[in-house]
């Protein structure tokens, strides 16, 4: 391939590429006092980054977060109980066991239902059912006073026609 001065007897036009540096001893270079006046102090302190902790999952991080995340966490565990023993206790009412009325009393408030006897129950079905029928009787006899108005007006347009 030839030398820097003379050219490659085996490649047409080609001599050996030039070095970019005249004093290539880089650990002399690098520590001369031009180049190190230039540079930057080194750091020493070290830097450790925090991890994010999600409030999700972490109870402390969340209560550091918002303070009353724990009383909230506290109340719904108890109306969670709470409302699962009113279940409970109209679960036992349906299957006929006997149950406190106090119980029972409690149960309804805590779930925010209204608590009939049965009796008062068919009553109310009964009073919904015959409102819905006089509504639906009404209804058919408008239709059957509008049917016959349209009626006799045919009949009147019928004669005048013919006459």
């Amino acid at each position: 391939y030839g030398t820097w001065k003379a050219e490659s007897k085996l490649k047409r036009h080609y001599n050996l590429p030039q070095p970019k540096m005249a004093n290539s001893d880089l650990t002399r270079l690098i520590k001369s006092d031009a180049v190190q006046k230039s540079l930057r102090p080194r750091v020493t302190k070290i830097i450790r980054s925090i991890k994010k902790k999600n409030p999700l999952t972490n109870p402390m991080v969340m209560k550091r977060l918002n303070p009353h995340c724990v009383a909230m966490k506290k109340y719904s565990r108890i109306t969670c109980e709470q409302r699962r023993e009113a279940r409970q206790v109209l679960l036992q009412r349906r299957l006929g066991k006997k149950v406190d009325p106090k119980a029972l009393t409690k149960a309804a408030t805590t779930l925010g239902i209204k608590i009939r006897k049965m009796s008062e129950y068919k009553k109310m079905k009964a009073d919904k059912k015959a409102k819905l029928n006089a509504m639906n009787a009404k209804i058919k006899k408008a239709q059957e006073l509008r049917t016959a108005a349209k009626s006799k007006k045919a009949a009147a347009l019928q004669k005048a026609a013919k006459a």
